[in-house]
Order: structure tokens, then sequence, then C-alpha cells
């Protein structure tokens, strides 16, 4: 009976350890709405799935695809948080970027059908890690969560700004006219909420992602402009005044 007790004892010190659950959802101050240029995110990850798949001919060739959705606090640049009600074996396999073998509730098919078109990185299983890491912080069921997302990448790709990207693919263009298309888009000063992101490749600086700040409560995508934010300071550009938009390779 001693034994059991002190076994039943050590079992309550290690529950707590196992069950550790990240920090509360919902406690954040604004999203990070994050779309990709895929070519470029290419050039380093010419294994991953999507890329073995992209061709000109690719809709993720000529448009800019889903990231994320990702909820964010006040100082804290490396998006540290993240991870809520999430266990800690669901933790591991993501930092492992074992995606494919992360739990992720099942989606409707309508939402899939708008990731299958909008997140390439669906077949790398990113929804999986989109949705532990940032998704379960949201406070938002998983298929509004991807809904939502989904529509914001709709309605930007095929605003006045997303046809820019789209008719210049391969191409070359200047920071200030792309972001004077999203102010045509979505009104005077709304580029405010706006961040670019390039990375080199073959030594010439070319759009890797578009981060768009969000207010924490969401709307239809069709409300935009009601939800843009001011970024923070951490997420500055860093594109120079001209970038390349790479082609699929």
């Amino acid at each position: 009976m001693k034994f059991l007790a002190v076994f039943a004892a050590a079992l309550a010190l290690c529950a707590p350890v196992r069950a550790q659950q990240g920090p509360a959802a919902g406690d954040f101050s604004s999203y990070v709405f994050v779309l990709e240029w895929l070519p470029q995110f290419c050039v380093k990850a010419s294994g991953a799935s999507e890329c073995r798949a992209l061709n000109s001919n690719s809709f993720a060739a000529t448009h800019p695809v889903l990231h994320g959705l990702w909820p964010n606090q006040s100082n804290d640049p490396n998006h540290a948080y993240g991870y809520c009600g999430a266990a800690l074996a669901q933790k591991s396999l993501d930092k492992n970027t074992t995606w494919c073998q992360l739990t992720l509730p099942p989606l409707s098919d309508a939402t899939r059908a708008s990731l299958a078109q909008y997140m390439p990185g669906t077949s790398s299983c990113l929804e999986h890690h989109e949705w532990t890491r940032h998704g379960t912080c949201s406070g938002l069921s998983d298929d509004a969560y991807f809904a939502e997302e989904a529509s914001l990448a709709a309605a930007i790709d095929a605003s006045a700004f997303g046809a820019y990207l789209t008719q210049n693919a391969g191409g070359s263009i200047d920071a200030a006219a792309l972001l004077a298309r999203f102010d045509a888009a979505y009104g005077a000063g709304a580029s405010a909420s706006v961040t670019l992101h390039c990375a080199t490749a073959d030594g010439v600086a070319s759009l890797n992602e578009i981060h768009v700040a969000l207010n924490p409560s969401l709307l239809p995508a069709e409300q935009l402009t009601a939800m843009l934010a001011s970024p923070e300071a951490s997420d500055a550009s860093d594109c120079p005044d001209s970038f390349r938009l790479l082609p699929a390779r």
C-alpha cells in the first residue's frame, strides 16, 4: 500500500508537466496576416512538395498565396505567443517539423477547397502547423480560422494590389507602386498596415512575404479596411525600393 501511495504521488507530480497547455487563447493585441510569394520560398525549400509541384502554369507562380494568420502580442518580435491549449506532444511534433502527424480537427469541404487554392503548403501539412502554433490562440474554431484567412487571401488577390502582383510576376516592381495599389483598393493610407519582406535570389532582392496588420476582432474579408491596424515596430519592411517577383523555376 505504501508503494502505491508513493507511486500515486509521483504521478501527481508528473501530471502538470504532461498536461502543460501553453498560454491562454485570446490574449493578443493584433493579427499578422501573412502572404508569401511561393517561387521565392522555393529557392531554399525546393524539396517541399508544393515546390516540386510548382511550375509556370501553377496558380502560385503568379499570385500571392496564404501562409498564415498569426495572433500577435505587442513587443513579441519572434511571435513566441502560440501553442494555446496544445499538448506538449503536439508542440514537440510541430517543432520537429513533423507536421503531418499533428492533430487537426476535420475542416468543412468548402474550407478545404479554399485552402487547396490559396494555401499550396497544405501538401506539406502547413495547415496542421498553422493551427497548432497560431490558430489555437485565436479563440476561433479551426474551420472559422481557416475560412477567414482563405477569404482574406482571396479578397487581396482579387484587389488592385493582387492584380498588380500577378501582372508583374517574373519581373521587377517598385515598392511604392505596389503599396499605392493597396491604397487604391482599401483607402488612402491603408498601406501603412502593410510590410514587405524580401530575400535574395541570384544576388537580387526578391519579394518573399507580405504582412498585413489586423485588429484582433476579425470581420468578413470584404470589410478588410475596417480591420487594418498598425504593424509592430519590429515588423518593418526590409525590401529595397525596387525588387523582383521571382518566376517559378
